[in-house]
């Protein structure tokens, strides 16, 4: 959609997901942290001005149906919808 945009990796164990600049990265963590989907936000990255939004996901340590749950519970969060344990 035009709220994110993923930044695939040439290599690697995580991708990028980039974020509306309006999102807020460190709240979107934590109500994901909640949820059981483990992030890390971009915004936490920058030394200076803060230019980006975004989460970090790492899928090494994962299977894949662990990650197709948690790409459900992001894009449940990210549409504002009801996310179910």
């Amino acid at each position: 959609s035009d709220t994110v945009k993923i930044v695939a990796p040439a290599g690697g164990m995580q991708l990028l997901v980039q974020l509306d600049r309006r999102q807020n990265d460190v709240a979107m963590a934590r109500r994901l942290a909640k949820l059981g989907v483990m992030t890390r936000p971009l915004s936490r990255h920058f030394t200076g001005e803060i230019t980006g939004q975004g989460l970090f996901l790492g899928f090494a340590a994962w299977t894949e149906r662990e990650i197709d749950a948690g790409a459900d519970i992001i894009g449940r969060v990210l549409r504002k919808l009801p996310v179910s344990h």
